[in-house]
């Protein structure tokens, strides 16, 4: 299935060489197992991921029992060759406590770094606002130097995150979520419930659809952009990972022709 890897493994005395395994498409990681020559070749022959059990002390296909087996993507070796990186399609959570990535408990998160992120969170709402009051772009005759250095800044950014912008997002919200600020506009959000979030994604979805017949290409972006927040919203309400939509999504599509 797959080519030859380049490179030679470096296996440790006991055969086996660390395996890193990530969701293709969310880049989650989900877990790390250990494989020998065996367990690799059984992989790249199946195309699903095969390990060594060291408890079995045997060769293992990942959800031989459960049936949460996971499909390979590809292979990449670590620049000195002591380890892999997995990429997966996983077929159902992939820890056997049925959390979809083993990294589900948060051992230590630094106080200044949390610190950060809900100032930047609060700055970004704040920032939010401003935009909402402001009139839309197309009918601003001029922009001013320091609107367009911050446009700059923006788009520098998120051209270096544009494949996990949804994601990092997500994580915000759900950060959010967890640790509500009072006074914070998207706080208020999820104090409202599921019907009212609903609700206003539909108006959303509307107003969205209105401003795609008449063409008003500004108002179509921004209202996206309102339309997949409220949608992102939701999912944290219910629970429900971004990773197993996307995951759906790649399942549907995968095998599609690109025109």
């Amino acid at each position: 299935m797959f080519g030859r890897i380049k490179g030679r493994i470096r296996f440790d005395k006991k055969g086996l060489v660390p395996a890193i395994v990530q969701d293709a498409v969310s880049q989650e990681v989900l877990m790390i197992v250990r494989m020998d020559k065996k367990a690799l070749k059984k992989t790249m022959d199946s195309g699903d991921l095969w390990l060594y059990n060291r408890s079995l002390k045997k060769v293992w296909k990942k959800g031989q029992h459960s049936g949460n087996t996971m499909t390979v993507k590809s292979i990449r070796l670590h620049h000195n060759k002591n380890a892999l990186l997995v990429l997966v399609i996983p077929h159902g959570p992939a820890c056997h406590t049925g959390n979809n990535t083993c990294f589900y408990e948060t051992y230590w998160q630094g106080e200044e770094i949390a610190d950060e992120l809900n100032k930047e969170m609060a700055e970004r709402e704040e920032s939010d606002s401003n935009l909402r009051t402001a009139p839309e772009p197309d009918e601003q005759n001029t922009i001013s130097a320091d609107e367009s250095e911050v446009e700059s800044r923006v788009t520098e950014e998120f051209q270096a995150k544009q494949d996990d912008v949804l994601s990092q997002v997500y994580s915000l919200i759900q950060r959010r979520r967890a640790n509500p600020v009072a006074g914070s506009s998207r706080s208020q959000l999820f104090g409202l419930g599921k019907e009212e979030i609903a609700k206003r994604l539909g108006t959303e979805a509307v107003t969205l659809a209105l401003s795609l017949t008449q063409a008003q290409s500004q108002k179509i972006v921004h209202k996206s952009v309102d339309l997949l927040y409220l949608w992102l919203l939701l999912l944290a309400d219910q629970g429900i990972s971004l990773a197993d939509v996307l995951r759906e999504l790649w399942r549907r599509y995968q095998d599609e022709e690109v025109d």
